[in-house]
């Protein structure tokens, strides 16, 4: 009877290691994003990973594997695989050969053609592992271009903004944004600016004092003379106004005032216009420059 239960528990003991060791043995997640030496994408291209040396009727765990793959990269150039880590692989030494092609590719004239990397050995281990480095060093070129294809255009944008008759007569104490920062290294550059007066009672007097923008926070002036309200914003009618072509970024401020700063609407003649009951939507037209 003894002898019966200790053999019961060698066997679940021996069956717990096992469960236990195949567990233990998961794939590694392989990734990769193949560009050629410009950054061109190896878009709709094709891999292929062999194991080897190959004929050696490789085994994970006792169980049979696969050792030769084919698929296909996605448009930006990137695959994803699960393969198991050689560690795991018996008869043990093996490795992953992992070969991109790409056809037809970008055709002659401007193009090479059809292009393949030579093939590159790899040890695969660990949870995860990205093979982009090691492909895009010997990627072959898909252009005969000499340079990357030219930045996109730098594209005027805009923002609207509507203020009320409490905040436009505030102007000197409280200027109001009407542009948000566009972030770390990124300066707005306004172009032109209107106003748009929505007319209920009464327009503004004081009107003749220009509105002018600037850097916040900091109060950086950006213009000399932006927005005038003079026979816009003073008329009993809903009007338009503008700042008339002149230019916006006429004080030159500095290149630090400007980085991470919003840009907002402030009142230029010191003193707030008074009287009026209508609302007034602003909208600038900018663009965005990296800081240099």
């Amino acid at each position: 009877m003894k002898t019966r239960i200790f053999g019961a528990l060698a066997l679940a003991g021996a069956l717990l290691f096992l469960a236990a060791d195949s567990r233990a043995q998961t794939q590694t997640n392989v990734t990769a994003t193949i560009v050629d030496p410009l950054g061109i994408p190896y878009a709709g291209g094709t891999y292929s990973i062999q194991l080897i040396p190959t004929g050696t009727g490789p085994t994970v765990n006792g169980q049979t594997i696969g050792g030769a793959f084919n698929g296909g990269l996605d448009a930006s150039g990137s695959f994803h695989i699960a393969l198991w880590p050689n560690a795991d692989i018996s008869p043990g030494g093996s490795q992953w050969q992992v070969t991109v092609c790409i056809s037809p590719g970008v055709l002659p004239p401007l193009g090479t053609g059809a292009q393949c990397t030579p093939s590159i050995v790899v040890t695969v281990a660990g949870t995860n592992q990205d093979l982009s480095t090691v492909l895009n060093a010997v990627a072959p070129r898909l252009t005969v271009l000499s340079s990357a294809p030219p930045p996109t255009p730098t594209v005027i944008q805009s923002n609207s903004v509507t203020l009320t008759p409490a905040q436009i007569k505030n102007l000197v104490a409280a200027p109001q944004v009407l542009v948000p920062a566009a972030g770390a290294g990124k300066i707005i550059v306004p172009v032109f600016i209107t106003g748009q007066m929505k007319f209920v009672s009464s327009g503004y007097g004081q009107a003749t004092n220009v509105l002018g923008l600037e850097y916040t926070p900091g109060d950086v002036q950006i213009s000399s003379v932006d927005i005038s309200g003079a026979n816009w914003a003073d008329q009993a009618a809903s009007t338009l106004g503008s700042n008339n072509g002149t230019l916006l970024l006429s004080l030159n401020p500095s290149q630090t005032s400007a980085v991470n700063h919003d840009v907002s609407i402030f009142n230029a003649g010191g003193t707030d216009w008074t009287l009026g009951d209508s609302p007034i939507t602003f909208t600038v037209f900018y663009i965005i420059l990296a800081s240099v």
